[in-house]
């Protein structure tokens, strides 16, 4: 008897064919709502955009009442936030090739490349560094207010206007560069935009390099294609692009034994943000705890010239380069909801309800810091039980979740350099960072609106992270009833049958039972 043939669902196929297909126009459509929303949000109070950017950037005062723009934000970032997890799926399946992954990170970020800065105001701020380098001021003493009145002050947070540049010697001189050859405020803002899409293609490039073979199209996924990197590094042009590429080129040339090289690029990757120090530390550590013996000692002699000719050189770079150091606390003196020793400090009202706010967030800060460092010393003083890549994405995580503020790029740090040899549990993990960070501090909403967007967002990843690991677990101890024994082929005597012999009908009521014979199995069983 033949089966009966099911009636095959076109619609099923086609629809998985053609989701790969207009995936990367789905991702340019998302991304351009977001440059659309996020331009029309509005500024700051007190400041004003130095360009309109062909109509997609708003000038007017940024109003929480106007909800439209910022739920529409939202809504952008959530879709770049369903089609990376969906990309990361298809990646698990092996159904995208690394070609095919830069295509799609091309359509994606093309929006955020021609757009106006997004999310945070800080790259007017680096132009107005670059101005104070290039009038002959040192940037580390003189604040944007020195500039005086008109556009490039204009743009900047007025909670920094009066605040000496953070930022190290290599920092500022990409600055100053982006002024002298982009000519205006809007011309310096292409240039460092310019170097930010270079640094995304080099983590990317760096990231494929550093994961193993059957890794690459995951370590290329979680790095040029996370909303993070093309957020707040393409949209919002942040140093963390150029921090964390030359931070990855510094752990590629330590695991191909090219020491000296390593150390000088770990040592231009702390010349644009202090925190990338770590990576040098760790080299220098590993190396030390390697062995004891007097070649060691003349290689740490070497290592450690080598580190101070590469300081002495990029403090070089502009007048009063170590003058940064002083400067380095600038961060911390905003407030940012999201940071982790803020929430701490929130909590603790209701238990000590008698402490005033301030001191509550100034121990809860130091406790933080502490903790931070603390973490970071025990992975450099370990460092010989683990790869540098993890020691250094590990303490970057740690100083960054548990430093005095948090602001979303940060996570960054260490989240690009876990990212290219992450296992399974760990790759969860950066997801789920990587999700919740894009997601928080989102201009637009009002307090209330933003927190609550939030912990929807973190309770949608954190379940399906706790839930698989469980059901794992449960199937790891409960593996299910034992599989039933094979059906025997050698062929087993038959049971006697017992038949109705039906009679005439002059014997009709009358049944007789008959035994049929039994059935001789044969001599030797078929093979």
């Amino acid at each position: 008897m033949r089966p009966i043939a099911l009636p095959r669902l076109r619609g099923v196929g086609s629809v998985r064919t053609l989701v790969p297909h207009l995936l990367p126009l789905i991702g340019f459509l998302v991304s351009a709502v977001v440059v659309v929303a996020g331009g029309h949000i509005g500024q700051p109070a007190g400041t004003t955009a130095p360009s309109r950017w062909l109509g997609l950037l708003s000038n007017h005062r940024l109003n929480t009442h106007d909800w439209l723009p910022g739920v529409f934000l939202a809504a952008g970032v959530l879709g770049l936030i369903v089609l990376w997890l969906h990309t990361l799926h298809a990646v698990r399946e092996h159904r995208y090739s690394l070609r095919r992954l830069w295509t799609l990170a091309g359509w994606w970020s093309a929006p955020l490349i021609v757009g106006p800065p997004l999310l945070s105001n800080d790259v007017y701020s680096y132009v107005a560094q670059g101005l104070l380098v290039e009038r002959g001021q040192d940037p580390y003493t003189s604040t944007p207010s020195a500039l005086g009145l008109g556009v490039p002050l204009s743009a900047v947070d007025p909670i920094w206007r009066n605040q000496p540049s953070p930022y190290g010697p290599l920092a500022s001189t990409l600055e100053h560069f982006s002024v002298v050859f982009g000519g205006s405020p809007v011309g310096a803002i292409l240039v460092l935009r310019a170097f930010a899409v270079l640094s995304v293609i080099a983590i990317g490039l760096l990231a494929v390099a550093l994961a193993p073979q059957h890794k690459r199209e995951f370590a290329l996924t979680l790095t040029v294609l996370n909303p993070l990197v093309l957020l707040h590094v393409i949209a919002a042009v942040h140093f963390e692009g150029i921090m964390c590429a030359l931070l990855l080129g510094a752990i590629l040339a330590a695991n191909r034994g090219q020491t000296y090289l390593a150390l000088a690029l770990g040592c231009a990757a702390a010349a644009v943000k202090a925190p990338a120090l770590l990576v040098v530390a760790a080299i220098v550590f590993t190396i030390w705890q390697a062995s004891r013996t007097q070649a060691i000692r003349t290689l740490l002699v070497r290592c450690a010239a080598i580190v101070f000719t590469c300081w002495l050189v990029l403090t070089l770079l502009i007048p009063h380069g170590w003058g940064w150091l002083r400067s380095l606390g600038t961060p911390a003196l905003g407030s940012t909801p999201a940071a982790p020793t803020t929430v701490l400090a929130a909590l603790l009202r209701f238990v000590v309800p008698a402490a005033s706010g301030p001191d509550l967030n100034y121990a809860t800060r130091v406790a933080g810091l502490t903790a931070g460092v603390a973490v970071a010393g025990y992975l450099l003083v370990t460092a010989h039980h683990r790869s540098l890549a993890r020691t250094t994405g590990y303490g970057l995580l740690a100083i960054s979740l548990l430093g005095p503020v948090f602001y979303p790029w940060y996570a960054l740090w260490g989240l690009l350099c876990l990212a290219p040899t992450a296992r399974r549990y760990q790759r969860e993990f950066l997801i789920g960072l990587s999700a919740m960070a894009a997601v928080v501090n989102l201009p637009g909403l009002t307090t209330g609106v933003a927190l609550g967007f939030d912990a929807i967002v973190a309770i949608a990843l954190i379940v399906p992270l706790i839930h698989r690991p469980l059901i794992r677990g449960r199937l790891r101890h409960h593996p299910g009833p034992p599989p039933e024994p094979p059906v025997r082929s050698t062929p087993v005597a038959a049971e006697p049958v017992r038949v109705r012999v039906l009679r005439p009908p002059a014997l009709a009521g009358v049944a007789e039972r008959a035994e049929l014979p039994r059935v001789k199995p044969p001599a030797t069983a078929p093979r």
